[in-house]
């Protein structure tokens, strides 16, 4: 009984330990439109080539040749907690800033072409070429904390 108490808090431990280690995408993979419309529970369902970048055992349920071809155009304005030094007239730095900062408006377009074809009873072919992350954002007034921005 003591053993398995001690195995059950060591696995706690270890379980407690990674939990802040890991991350995942928070944005959704939209390559596929019936995916995405089911709330991403449709990763086990596809049946499309996007199945290469969201789970390429679904390859499997394409029947000869399928192609795919997508646009999501993404616009995107970041809030970030930007604490640069407040500053007096001489340039030395008096305090911390405390308020965030809004990145300008960014237009990403992310773009995706798949294509699966069967190539025998028990074998799919597919190509993928897709864009991850397509944009990104600039804050303006933030000063380095070194005071050299």
């Amino acid at each position: 009984m003591k053993q398995h108490l001690i195995g059950t808090m060591l696995v706690c431990a270890v379980l407690g330990a990674t939990a802040g280690v890991a991350s995942a995408n928070t944005e959704p993979t939209a390559y596929d439109t019936r995916s995405t419309a089911m709330g991403l529970t449709g990763t086990s369902f596809i049946q499309s080539p996007a199945a290469i970048a969201i789970n390429p055992a679904n390859l499997e349920g394409i029947k000869k040749f399928k192609l795919l071809l997508n646009f999501n155009p993404l616009l995107v304005r970041n809030k970030a907690p930007l604490r640069g030094p407040l500053r007096n007239e001489d340039g030395v730095a008096t305090g911390l800033q405390q308020k965030s900062t809004y990145s300008k408006w960014g237009f990403g377009p992310l773009g995706a072409l798949f294509l699966a074809g069967r190539v025998h009873d028990r074998a799919v072919v597919g190509f993928g070429a897709y864009i991850l992350a397509g944009y990104g954002s600039s804050f303006d007034n933030v000063h380095n904390i070194e005071g050299t921005g």
